[in-house]
């Protein structure tokens, strides 16, 4: 099982405040787990599902899609 880690821990990675991880986790950004399944129960994530996420909000071209134009290159798409 993959470890959980708090918003402290996410916000360590990502350079922001845990506070915005809050946020973003109460506005549905982020996929969660609220602990107890309580409202105000501690809240954790997973790396990897914050990963798919911050995928999902990529600007610009893909890794490795050079000579191409917008973010369609790695599909053979040329806006």
């Amino acid at each position: 099982m993959t470890p959980l880690l708090t918003a402290r821990e996410v916000a360590e990675r990502l350079g922001l405040s845990p506070a915005t991880i809050l946020d973003w986790h109460e506005a549905g950004k982020l996929p969660s787990f609220r602990l107890g399944g309580a409202t105000g129960g501690p809240v954790r994530f997973r790396w990897e599902e914050v990963e798919m996420v911050l995928e999902s909000w990529r600007c610009g071209p893909l890794p490795g899609a050079h000579g191409t134009h917008g973010t369609h290159g790695a599909l053979g798409i040329v806006e």
